[in-house]
């Protein structure tokens, strides 16, 4: 248990909790965790800089390459771009 309560700390992460009576606050997070599960550690990594490495690179994959369908099949990385000019 030690491990998650200081390991953010060590890493400067600040925790943070759902709102009270707004359940899709997690669904969210939840679903983004699955996600990653499924699609980037579906098997055991062999030490934590793996880990960290493969995570690194699954998340610009997926905000830069990977089509969603929560947003109309645009890429995350475009539609902000989009916004932003």
């Amino acid at each position: 248990m030690g491990y998650y309560r200081n390991g953010p700390i060590a890493w400067h992460i600040q925790l943070c909790h759902t709102r009270i009576r707004k359940p899709n606050d997690n669904a969210h997070v939840e679903r983004f965790a699955r996600t990653v599960q499924e699609e980037c550690f579906n098997y055991k990594m062999p030490d934590e800089r793996t880990a960290s490495q493969k995570l690194r690179k699954y998340l610009h994959y997926y905000n830069h390459e990977r089509y969603h369908l929560g947003i109309n099949c645009n890429i995350p990385y475009q539609l902000v771009s989009k916004v932003l000019n």
